[in-house]
């Protein structure tokens, strides 16, 4: 009796396979993270581009409201394959200082456009703007143009055990012609 115990304990069937119960989990899991970081660093990229890029094309000439509603239309292809249009908001503000000196309480919001029900940070047109990105200032009487976006990231595969993150981003362009404090009509 005591011989088969010791054969029992020296058999090395079946070991592999313990072993690999015990670490494929872990395995899956580990790809399965570096899966859902790697989504979430892409759109992340993908909408700071989409707000610098936003930007620079507002920021181009004078635009009148269809032609800067168009533009933020175009950008949703840039967030592909993440659905923008259901998960992502789109707000473009321009600000100007009506001081000739740097006071950040004669800065004002001249206009503004939302995408899909976006809400600004920065205020509404006509009021003082608050929640300047970077603590950036119109001075002289300069305007700017700020993009914000808005989007609400869920987690492909853990979704149920990690939270959906919301994610803000900014981009703050200065009109290369004129100063837009209007939006042509048209």
């Amino acid at each position: 009796m005591l011989k088969q115990l010791k054969n029992f304990y020296h058999r090395e069937k079946g070991a592999a396979f313990v072993e690999t119960a015990i670490t494929l989990p872990i395995i899956i899991l580990m790809i399965a993270s570096v899966f859902e970081v790697g989504m979430y660093i892409l759109l992340q990229s993908k909408l700071t581009r989409m707000a610098g890029v936003v930007t620079d094309a507002i920021t181009r000439q004078a635009l009148s409201r269809t032609a800067l509603i168009g533009i933020m239309d175009s950008a949703y292809t840039a967030a592909h394959p993440f659905d923008f249009s259901k998960y992502g908001q789109m707000v473009v503000t321009q600000i100007r200082n009506t001081s000739s000196k740097s006071d950040p309480s004669k800065m004002i919001i001249s206009w503004q456009q939302a995408k899909n029900g976006g809400m600004s940070q920065l205020g509404a047109p006509g009021s003082v703007p608050k929640n300047l990105p970077g603590g950036v200032s119109v001075v002289n009487e300069q305007t700017m143009v700020v993009t914000e976006i808005f989007y609400q990231y869920s987690p492909l595969l853990f979704k149920g055990y990690m939270p959906v993150k919301s994610i803000y981003l900014t981009a703050v362009f200065v009109p290369r012609s004129g100063d837009m404090n209007s939006l042509l009509t048209g």
